[in-house]
């Protein structure tokens, strides 16, 4: 692992002279790893944390070349992403978010529920639509479930 980090925890090297104006830069461990292991990363390409997700690791055998979409797909996976409440500037919670749906889904106004929780309209309907918050948990039906309950039940021996 390298010594010193990024803000975003990856791990750092800074080459270059520190006499020499211009001449130092820093480069990503990983990337340094990558290619003394495998050769030169190819244009448009980028080197991921594959198999461990863990920023700092510089395993050539834990990374793999990726697009950006790929990278994001992974960091979702690996539960990196910062989505719903983990977002610093998240203005509502998953709470939150399941009384909007439910109120929605009983025919209270957009509008009224945009004022109430100082977000826009539209965002409201991108709650009630799932475009916004999908990772959120749908609300449970107590009817459906209830009805489950009874079909499990009836269907033992």
């Amino acid at each position: 692992m390298a010594k010193a980090s990024h803000e975003f925890g990856y791990g750092i090297f800074a080459v270059g002279s520190r006499l020499i104006p211009g001449s130092r830069r820093r480069l990503g461990a990983h990337r340094v790893a990558y290619e003394l292991t495998f050769g030169p990363i190819p244009g448009g390409q980028l080197v991921r944390h594959e198999k461990c997700g863990r920023p700092r690791c510089c395993n050539p055998l834990h990374l793999s070349l990726g697009t950006e979409l790929q990278n994001s797909a992974d960091m979702i996976r690996m539960g990196r992403s910062l989505t719903g409440e983990r977002n610093p500037r998240a203005k509502l919670n998953a709470e939150q978010v399941a009384s909007i749906r439910a109120r929605m889904a009983n025919g209270e106004h957009y509008r009224t529920l945009a004022a109430e929780y100082a977000i826009t309209p539209n965002y409201v309907h991108r709650i009630a639509r799932r475009a916004a918050w999908a990772h959120a948990p749908r609300p449970i039906d107590p009817t459906a479930l209830a009805n489950a309950i009874l079909d499990a039940a009836e269907s033992r021996p």
